[in-house]
């Protein structure tokens, strides 16, 4: 787009020399979008699927009343994110799909106020998530489709009012959830297409803190049904496409009687299991616990 609209207009004659109107042109002339204030200050920036990068940012500075910042599929790098330091009140950060990496990170130490931050799509690993450990406020992390393994999920035990954290397509197996039991505060968590197997939701069991499980998409069967069932103050229990047979459902909603599991699909050439395949055995013990809590 003509060099990014001449680099923001020369970064908006070097930033502070520019009104905010004028700023909110550029923006809008990039593709983006403005949400005013009642008082008519600029409080969001959506850029998402524009063509801007880091000079672009360069021309934001000192629009220190945005709170909301989206820059999904930007041409947005590290050396961008710097600038972000000027946007003190920044507390919705969307960099998702963009060519940030670990080392990029540490600039978010300066906006310690962030309490939605996606990093979804982009190069982040376990290392960068040491780099988070500053953002006290944080509420909901959106990690998925990133390299983050198990090894990783240790480091975010000082993110201690975190609420919902998606890890949907990442490369978490199962152990690496037992460091979530930590966080008192979680209650959804997204783990949509991990390649987590039926051992691996034995480490779902110390998440009883868990309202929302999010488990569309994986490998589990119906031999998982015996966990699943301990998570007593699941609210929702997300199983789509899965291999968990009407059977197993079944038995889920009678051990989970209070726990909405929606209309499932079963993954495409899953079979119904035998007895003998784990599924029937799965399936009992399932239901013990519903039984045992009506005994006097």
């Amino acid at each position: 787009m003509r060099r990014t609209i001449i680099a923001f207009a020369s970064a908006v004659l070097l930033s502070g020399c520019a009104s905010e109107s004028a700023q909110r042109a550029e923006i809008e002339r990039a593709g983006g979008t403005v949400e005013l204030a009642d008082d008519g200050s600029i409080s969001r920036i959506n850029l998402d699927g524009t063509s801007v990068g880091d000079d672009f940012l360069a021309g934001l500075e000192g629009l220190d009343s945005v709170s909301g910042l989206f820059l999904g599929g930007t041409q947005v790098t590290d050396a961008g994110l710097a600038r972000l330091a000027t946007m003190p009140r920044l507390t919705w950060l969307d960099l998702s799909d963009t060519a940030v990496t670990d080392e990029g990170l540490a600039a978010l130490a300066e906006l310690p106020g962030l309490t939605v931050l996606n990093l979804s799509g982009t190069a982040i690993t376990d290392e960068g998530l040491a780099r988070l450990a500053t953002l006290s406020q944080l509420q909901e992390l959106d990690l998925s489709e990133t390299a983050v393994t198990d090894e990783g999920l240790d480091r975010l035990d000082p993110l201690d009012r975190l609420s919902t954290l998606h890890l949907s397509r990442t490369g978490i197996k199962g152990p690496g959830l037992a460091a979530l039991a930590g966080l008192d505060s979680l209650s959804t968590l997204y783990l949509v297409g991990i390649p987590i197997d039926d051992e691996g939701t034995e480490y779902l069991l110390s998440l009883t803190q868990l309202g929302n499980l999010y488990l569309n998409d994986t490998e589990i069967t119906d031999a998982a049904v015996p966990r699943l069932a301990q998570l007593k103050n699941l609210a929702y229990l997300y199983l789509d496409r899965t291999n968990i047979t009407e059977d197993g459902a079944d038995a889920l909603t009678s051990a989970l009687p209070d726990t909405i599991i929606p209309p499932r699909e079963i993954r495409s050439g899953a079979s119904e299991v035998s007895p003998s395949e784990a599924g029937q055995d799965g399936i009992e013990q399932a239901e013990e616990p519903a039984e045992a809590a009506n005994t006097p």
